[in-house]
């Protein structure tokens, strides 16, 4: 993503980490590696999904392209418990985020399991740009050295 929106991860290297610094004393870094400091995220239809997941990165940026109004599909689905992991136990308490195009969020990642919750119509498409932001407590060197080659399909 990088090269062919680079504005974006401009963005994601200076406004957005500033931003992400707001919400913690902990000075805030980007990953390192491009592959996945920010991703373009496309959900289409009602077969693909988002599994109810943790991940490694204590700051988890989410910038949505598309907009899906309630009853849609489409929604992040958060734990507001960190001894949640998995879908029943992250519905008993929860946040939901609704899709809205240009809002941006961040939340601990690691911390809250979420997952997204399915599309209702075959021909509906969700936009979301997932941007991973690192703190030494919890830095880019914690991240699974077989994440990238789970979500990639390659190893780094």
């Amino acid at each position: 993503m990088r090269h062919r929106l680079p504005w974006l991860y401009s963005l994601y290297e200076g406004l957005f980490r500033d931003l992400a610094q707001l919400g913690t004393h902990e000075p805030v870094s980007v990953a390192a590696n491009a592959v996945y400091g920010a991703t373009l995220n496309v959900q289409r239809g009602v077969k693909m999904r988002y599994e109810c997941h943790v991940d490694s990165n204590p700051i988890e940026g989410l910038l949505y392209v598309t907009d899906h109004p309630k009853g849609s599909g489409g929604e992040l689905v958060v734990a507001n418990s960190t001894m949640a992991n998995s879908v029943s136990e992250v519905d008993a308490d929860c946040s939901v985020v609704y899709p809205a195009s240009g809002n941006l969020i961040f939340f601990d990642a690691r911390r809250f399991a979420h997952y997204v919750r399915p599309l209702t119509s075959d021909s509906a498409v969700r936009v979301v740009v997932a941007m991973n932001f690192y703190t030494p407590s919890s830095s880019e060197a914690d991240r699974p050295k077989d994440l990238s080659g789970h979500l990639f399909g390659y190893q780094e």
